[in-house]
């Protein structure tokens, strides 16, 4: 499947199963509707697009299998384009409900404040600490490799470096 398509009419016959089933996802989802669970003094709301992306998981080649790999790749190109509605729907409600979370008083604000102070506190240290330095080693995943400076073992044993046969040095 190509993305890049001399009209229109090509696009629609080559995807039309993703518009298809999208439509009737969002269907379902509409039909569910938002569902608030109450937490404690709040709430959770699980909007209709939660459902859609659910159900476009489960519609997967990992799982129920109605697409493939390609036609997957071709969905998340208009997944964005698709979803800005929905974004913009939200931001929408919160900005309606501005006095509601102002009224919260300060402590909305200063929970907001301490996790981007945290972010500025803590990424110079790990950085200090050598974070940036730290990656998986593909050889061996259950250890990281430390940067330029990591020197791998050659030999036997569990840390003996890997070949691109997939065998250990030595090992039979």
């Amino acid at each position: 499947m190509e993305y890049a398509y001399a009209s229109l009419a090509e696009r629609i016959k080559r995807e039309w199963k993703i518009y298809v089933v999208s439509f009737v996802f969002a269907l379902i989802a509409g039909l569910i509707g938002q569902i608030a669970i109450p937490l404690g003094p709040g709430q959770i709301i699980l909007f209709p697009i939660f459902y859609s992306i659910i159900l476009g998981i489960l519609s997967g080649p990992e799982v129920v299998k109605i697409f493939n790999r390609k036609e997957v790749k071709a969905a998340s190109k208009i997944v964005i384009i698709a979803i800005c509605p929905f974004i913009v729907k939200i931001g929408i409600n919160a900005g309606a409900s501005l006095d509601t979370v102002v009224s919260t008083g300060p402590a909305l604000f200063s929970h907001a404040f301490g996790d981007i102070l945290t972010i500025f506190i803590t990424l110079p240290v790990a950085l200090l600490l050598g974070a940036a330095r730290a990656r998986e080693d593909p050889r061996h995943p259950e250890r990281p490799r430390l940067g330029p400076h990591h020197q791998p073992r050659h030999g036997r044993g569990p840390g003996a470096q890997r070949h691109g046969t997939g065998h250990r040095r030595g090992a039979l």
